[in-house]
């Protein structure tokens, strides 16, 4: 890929990736699931697909899933979120005014 469409490319998708996401979510909103699928031939896409006079910078794939109702539990938040600091035990933790710490860790001393 010569420099010049590389460089269309990468400003592009800059401004795709955010409508992309949209179209993501409000696709999940109707249970129809997504995946972006990246490092594509551009060019080849937009000749597979009949696209002239675009680049194609962002190739999204909407499905509905073979087994819906198998969704797994969701994770706790303290679980998944860290602030300023991570542990080996994957507690997250932020430093407030005055010194005191919080822990994301219930049980923990906090």
């Amino acid at each position: 890929m010569d420099n010049h469409l590389y460089t269309a490319i990468n400003m592009e998708e800059h401004q795709t990736k955010i409508p992309g996401e949209h179209m993501v979510l409000a696709a999940l909103e109707h249970g129809i699931y997504s995946t972006w699928i990246s490092s594509v031939n551009c060019e080849q896409v937009g000749e597979i697909i009949g696209v002239q006079g675009y680049l194609v910078t962002n190739v999204i794939a909407f499905g509905y899933p073979n087994l819906a109702d198998k969704q797994a539990e969701k994770k706790e938040l303290n679980n998944i979120i860290f602030t300023n600091s991570f542990d080996n035990a994957g507690i997250g933790s932020i430093s407030i005014r005055g010194g005191d710490q919080y822990s994301g860790n219930q049980q923990g001393n906090g």
